[in-house]
């Protein structure tokens, strides 16, 4: 994903501690929990990739997203949306949940949920 958003997402495992460290091109690597919102939630998803590439387990055909944008400024929903299109490739069915306008265009089909007299409605 380097390609796609300007930082990058390292472990470093120190005795029985495993770090999760946040790496831009002109700053020192830091840990993911003083990341943004943003960094959080792309590596997030880069991470549960990874895990789903090396696993031996087999590999299911969905992968759910739920709100995952809602950290996100425009710049970095730029590369998330070319992840999401990277994630589209992989598995036959991508179930993004989410309340952002920015998210409808990416999506195949569209599912609308609204409230009506205090009920949710399809």
């Amino acid at each position: 994903m380097t390609n796609i958003v300007d930082f990058e997402v390292f472990f470093e495992n120190e005795e029985k501690k495993l770090d999760i460290l946040i790496k831009h091109s002109n700053y020192d690597a830091r840990p993911i929990e003083m990341g943004s919102g943003a960094e959080k939630t792309i590596a997030a998803v880069a991470i549960r990739l990874a895990l789903l590439n090396v696993s031996t387990l087999p590999k299911g055909d969905i992968f759910v997203l739920d709100e995952p944008g809602t950290a996100l400024d425009a710049d970095n929903m730029e590369g998330f949306i070319r992840i999401l299109d990277m994630i589209k490739l992989q598995f036959k069915t991508v179930l993004l949940i989410s309340h952002l306008d920015s998210l409808k265009d990416v999506v195949d089909q569209q599912v609308i949920i609204d409230k009506v007299d205090g009920y949710a409605s399809v």
